[in-house]
C-alpha cells in the first residue's frame, strides 16, 4: 500500500512567479531567496535592531506556502488569511492564496471552508480567462464537495474539470479526471443499492457501467504513462466494478493482474488486499476451499505487517466461509477473533458485525444461552451507537431465540423489558407510517459486511490538487480500488424513523442515554467551522471577482442538491480497501483463479 499520492504537482502555482502554468514540477527554491519569517520579524521587532517594515501581502503567502510545504497547515492559515485581508491587486496571486487556505484548510478536515476558498479561486481564474487553473481549481473544488457529501455539485465539479484537461490535452490530468469521475460514480451506485436495499437496481447498474467507462480509460492513460503502481490499483477498481456488477470472472482476472503487479513492486499491502477480494469473488462462485486459502495469504500478510484492520476483516470473511463448510467451530474462532481486533481499533460498528456473526455461529450449534449472550451485548452496542431500527431487529431476533430454547422470560434485566414493549408498542401505533426495514443479503449488504475507515492508507487522488507548496500533492478523491460496497453498514440511518418518533421523556424512561438522532458529522465540521471563521471567507474579494463568483455559486446551484449526504454515517465516504465477503451472495460461474 502506497502512503504518498501517485502524481506529481500539476498546473503548480508559485508565489513569487505568479503563476506557473507548467504542467510540470516546480523545481528549485520556491521563493527565489532567503525569506524573513514571522517569528524573526517579531525578534526583530522586539530586540533593539530596528523597526522593520510590516510583511507584505506577498511576504506572508510566501511563509504561509513554506509552512503548507512542511504539513503546518494550522499554523499556516492565520497566514494566508492575513495575506488576503491586506488585499492585492495581482490576481494570479490572489488565485495562489486561495488555493494554498483552500488545501490547508482541507487537509485540517475544513471540508466546507476548502470548497469556499476554491470556489474563490475558481472566480478568479475566470477572472484571469486562466483554463490551466480553473482545471485545478474545479477539481479541487470537486474534490471538497465529495468530502461534504454533495455528490450532484462534485460530478459537475468533476466533468468540467475533464471538459478542460481535454481541452488542453494534458494526460497524466486526464488520467485523474477518468480515476475521480469512476469513483464518483462508484460512490453513488453504493449509495443507491444501500439505500434502497436490493441486490440491483436500473439506476445502481447505470453508475456501475459508467464507473467502468472511466476506470477502463483511467488504466489506458496509465498503461500510457507507464505508471505501473497506478496500474496496480486500476485493475482493483475495476474487479471492484465488476464484483458489484456480479461479473466475477472479469473481477477475478483484474484482481489477479492487481496481484501480479503488487508482488512485482514489493507492495505487501496491495498484495494481501489482492488476496481478500479474489477469495470474496471464489465464496462467492462457491469454492469455499479455495476462498480459505486466499484469505489464509492474506492474513498471513496482514499479520506481517501488524495491520489490524486487515486481519479483523480476513478473521470475518474466513469465519463466514467456515459456515458455508458446516465448520462452525471454526467459524466461531475466526469471529471471535474478527471481535478481539474490533475492539483494539475502537470500532463499534465492526463489533456489531463480529456479535451477530457470533450469534448467529452459536444458534446454528442450538447454543442458544450464548446466541442470547451476544445479542444481548449487541442491543447495547446499537443503543450507545442510538440505532433505535437495528435493536428493534435485534429484539425480536433474542426474542425468537428465546422461544427456541423454550424460555418464555427474556433475558434482558433491568428494565429493559418495558423499553422493548415501549419500542414494539410505538411500532405498532405507526405500522401504517413507519415500517421496520428488513435485512437483505446481497453484494456488499447483510450482517456480515463491513468497510473499516482509514483515510491514510493507500489513497490515490484523495485530496486536492497542490500548490507547488506541497511535496505531497494529493490527486484522488479516495482509494476506490481497494472499497467494497458496505450497503449493509450496521444499516443506515434513515432506519431510524421509530426512534426519532420516540419522545424524549419516554427516552429518559427507557435508555440510561438520551435517545436522539445522530446529527450528521458534516453538520457538526460546519457548526464547529462556523462559529470563528472570519468573514474574509464569505466577504473578500467582492470587488475583484463578485460577477465571477456569482457564476460559481450558480454553476453549483444547478446541481439542485439541497442537502448533502452524510458518507461517513453511511460509510461511503474514505475506506482503507479491505472488503468483506457478502454472506449469501452465490453467483454461478466455471471460472477458476488461476493463482490458487
Amino acid at each position: 500500500m502506497t502512503e504518498n499520492s501517485e502524481y506529481d504537482v500539476e498546473h503548480s502555482k508559485s508565489c513569487i512567479t505568479r503563476a506557473n502554468l507548467s504542467f510540470l514540477p516546480f523545481e528549485g527554491d520556491l521563493t527565489g531567496g532567503d525569506v524573513v519569517s514571522m517569528s524573526e520579524f517579531s525578534e526583530a521587532s522586539e530586540g533593539g535592531g530596528g523597526v522593520r517594515e510590516p510583511p507584505t501581502c506577498q511576504e506572508l503567502a510566501i511563509e504561509g506556502e513554506c509552512l503548507t510545504k512542511q504539513g503546518d497547515h494550522k499554523e499556516a492559515i492565520p497566514l494566508l488569511e492575513s495575506a488576503l485581508a491586506m488585499g492585492t491587486s495581482d490576481l494570479q496571486l490572489l488565485s495562489v492564496l486561495w488555493s494554498l487556505l483552500g488545501n490547508a484548510h482541507f487537509y485540517l478536515g475544513n471540508y466546507e471552508l476548502a470548497a469556499v476558498c476554491h470556489s474563490h479561486d475558481l472566480a478568479v481564474c475566470r477572472e484571469l480567462g486562466d483554463e490551466l487553473n480553473q482545471a485545478q481549481a474545479y477539481c479541487n473544488l470537486g474534490i471538497a464537495h465529495r468530502k461534504v457529501g454533495y455528490l450532484q455539485r462534485a460530478r459537475l465539479c468533476y466533468e468540467r474539470y475533464l471538459q478542460l484537461c481535454d481541452k488542453v490535452e494534458d494526460l497524466r490530468s486526464k488520467c485523474k479526471a477518468h480515476h475521480n469521475l469512476g469513483d464518483l460514480h462508484l460512490t453513488l451506485a453504493r449509495l443507491k443499492l444501500q439505500r434502497d436495499k436490493l441486490d440491483d437496481t436500473p439506476e445502481a447498474k447505470e453508475h456501475l457501467l459508467l464507473a467502468a467507462q472511466y476506470f477502463e480509460n483511467h488504466l489506458q492513460f496509465t498503461r500510457e504513462l507507464e505508471n505501473r503502481s497506478a496500474e496496480c490499483k486500476a485493475h482493483g477498481n475495476l474487479g471492484l466494478v465488476y464484483e458489484l456488477l456480479k461479473n466475477t470472472d472479469k473481477a477475478i482476472d483484474h484482481y489477479e493482474q492487481k496481484l501480479k503487479l503488487a508482488v512485482e513492486l514489493a507492495n505487501k499491502g496491495s498484495e494481501g488486499r489482492s488476496y481478500c477480494c479474489i477469495g470474496n469473488c471464489l465464496k462467492a462462485t462457491i469454492q469455499p476451499e479455495k476462498a480459505l486459502e486466499c484469505y489464509s495469504r492474506g492474513l498471513n500478510i496482514a499479520t506481517e505487517q501488524s495491520d489490524k484492520v486487515g486481519q479483523g476483516t480476513l478473521h470475518c470473511n474466513m469465519g463466514m466461509t467456515c459456515e458455508m463448510l458446516c465448520r462452525m467451530e471454526d467459524a466461531l474462532e475466526h469471529h471471535k477473533k474478527h471481535l478481539e481486533a474490533t475492539k483494539e481499533l475502537e470500532n463499534p460498528y465492526g463489533q456489531a458485525i463480529a456479535l451477530s456473526n457470533i450469534a448467529r455461529a452459536y444458534e446454528y450449534t442450538n447454543n442458544f444461552n450464548k446466541a442470547s449472550e451476544a445479542m444481548e451485548q449487541l442491543v447495547k452496542l446499537h443503543q450507545n451507537l442510538k440505532q433505535e431500527g437495528e435493536m428493534l431487529s435485534d429484539l425480536a431476533r433474542i426474542s425468537r431465540l428465546n422461544e427456541l430454547r423454550g424460555d418464555s422470560k427474556p433475558t434482558s434485566r433491568g428494565g429493559k423489558v418495558t423499553w422493548k414493549k415501549l419500542l414494539r408498542d410505538k411500532h405498532k401505533k405507526q405500522r401504517s407510517n413507519t415500517a421496520p426495514v428488513a435485512r437483505v443479503s446481497g453484494p456488499g449488504r447483510g450482517e456480515g459486511v463491513f468497510v473499516y475507515e482509514d483515510v491514510s492508507k493507500e489513497a490515490e487522488d484523495s485530496s486536492p490538487h497542490g500548490s507547488s507548496s506541497r511535496d505531497k500533492p494529493p490527486d484522488s478523491l479516495s482509494s476506490t480500488e481497494e472499497a467494497k460496497c458496505d450497503s449493509g453498514q450496521s444499516e443506515r440511518t434513515d432506519q431510524l424513523e421509530l426512534s426519532q418518533s420516540l419522545s424524549a421523556e419516554e427516552c429518559h424512561n427507557t435508555t440510561s442515554q438520551p435517545c436522539v438522532s445522530p446529527t450528521p458529522s458534516s453538520q457538526i465540521r460546519s457548526q464547529a467551522f462556523s462559529q470563528n471563521h472570519p468573514s474574509i471567507y464569505k466577504d473578500f474579494g467582492d470587488e475583484t471577482h463578485k460577477e465571477q463568483m456569482q457564476h460559481v455559486q450558480e454553476f453549483l446551484e444547478s446541481a439542485e442538491e439541497s442537502e448533502p449526504v452524510d458518507l461517513e454515517v453511511l460509510g461511503l465516504q474514505d475506506w482503507d480497501g479491505w472488503m468483506m465477503a457478502a454472506k449469501d451472495l452465490i453467483i454461478p460461474s466455471n471460472r477458476e483463479s488461476q493463482l490458487i
